[in-house]
């Protein structure tokens, strides 16, 4: 049937107000930047890694976006508000991924031996209306791009003198992008970025909508690897396909499956997401 999902990201402009010191410096940098030696945050560690983080058991201001998720995926209902929220619970994504696999295994009973703080049967719920919203999706002809992902280290190293050597590369598949728990908090996040387009377009708001067309999709490949296939596919799909844009006015994101859709839920870490939040 249907049911209601709520999203919570931190609500940053809170902190951050329109022309402050801080704003302008979060604007300067527009964005955070992952290198394989450093992060340059957009905003001051201070803020983006405590006060604005959503700990477990410390009320945090948060920017609440919730849809009433029909029996087919689509969205029929939503409300977005300021709210005020306590982090029942900190859970990494292996410890979800654990319950769930245990589940599937062993049922309830099973899982139990996975301690999620008692949050068991809401991560249930949660995998089903993100399966829920996944088929939806698919069924408006979105993207299944699943690609190798790798996690890039220089790691410093020490000369026999004692002087600083040539730093030693390290390359590592990172962890399991496809995994249910990181598709959870994808499809949380689709569904906010969905309502909040939405909520704009009904009301013919300034908003930075992100688009993109619709591209041709790369039909099978016979190859005898499995793995290999998909591999080559989506790397293929990748190529035809056409970057997704920003633009003043909404229109579909072919590559998401989505009538309209922004991104809002990493103020912390993108300046065009705390200004949409405004």
């Amino acid at each position: 049937g249907r049911e209601w999902l709520h999203v919570h990201v931190a609500d940053v402009s809170q902190w951050v107000t329109h022309n402050s010191l801080l704003d302008r410096f979060a604007r300067d940098r527009s964005s955070s930047i992952y290198l394989p030696e450093l992060v340059a945050p957009m905003l001051p560690v201070c803020l983006a890694t405590k006060a604005l983080s959503l700990f477990e058991g410390i009320p945090r201001d948060a920017m609440t976006f919730s849809a009433l998720i029909d029996a087919d995926g689509a969205v029929s209902d939503y409300r977005i508000f300021a709210s005020t929220l306590e982090n029942p619970r900190q859970i990494t994504y292996q410890k979800v991924d654990d319950f769930l696999d245990a589940k599937d295994a062993g049922g309830y009973e099973n899982a139990k031996k996975v301690n999620v703080g008692g949050q068991g049967s809401a991560l249930v719920r949660l995998w089903e209306l993100a399966k829920r919203r996944t088929a939806y999706r698919f069924g408006r002809n979105a993207f299944d791009i699943t690609l190798p992902r790798s996690n890039v280290r220089l790691l410093p190293s020490i000369a026999a003198d004692g002087s600083k050597g040539t730093p030693e590369l390290l390359i590592r598949k990172s962890e399991d992008a496809s995994s249910r728990s990181r598709l959870l908090v994808m499809e949380c996040m689709l569904v906010a970025g969905e309502i909040a387009a939405r909520y704009a377009a009904e009301r013919k708001l300034p908003f930075i909508f992100r688009c993109q067309v619709p591209a041709a999709k790369v039909p099978p490949m016979k190859i005898d690897d499995p793995e290999a296939e998909s591999v080559v596919r989506n790397y293929q799909q990748v190529l035809l396909a056409r970057a997704a844009v920003s633009m003043p006015v909404p229109s579909a994101h072919s590559g998401l499956g989505l009538p309209q859709y922004a991104q809002v839920t990493s103020p912390i870490r993108r300046y065009s997401d705390l200004v949409l939040h405004r």
